[in-house]
């Protein structure tokens, strides 16, 4: 029997993500994601508008968000920081709608 450690059943859980979201990075996006797939703790990304950036990490926020029930990992914190709401709710937006609209993950136990 052949053992995966944490990375791996991250990156498994990620390309299922992207499937389930319909996601398909592009080469800049691509290298934030191998970054933390091969363990990169912080990443700063200094793109310019309309970029990908907001839905880059929020994509990597979903696994994240995913890892614990699916894969009996310790749980994750997942953070979005901006100067006000305004700049962060781009983000909460797709977090509502593949997390609770779209159930990827199924929906939640009443």
């Amino acid at each position: 029997m052949t053992t995966i450690n944490y990375l791996q059943q991250r990156t498994l859980l990620r390309n299922e993500v992207f499937k389930l979201t319909g996601y398909a990075p592009h080469p800049k996006q691509w290298k934030v994601h191998n970054a933390i797939a091969n363990g990169a703790r912080f990443v700063v990304l200094c793109w310019g508008r309309r970029s990908g950036k907001t839905l880059c990490l929020t994509e990597e926020g979903c696994v994240e968000m995913g890892m614990p029930p699916p894969l009996k990992l310790p749980k994750r914190h997942v953070w979005a920081v901006g100067p006000s709401y305004e700049v962060t709710e781009p983000q909460f937006e797709y977090y509502h709608k593949w997390l609770v609209t779209d159930a990827i993950f199924g929906k939640p136990k009443s």
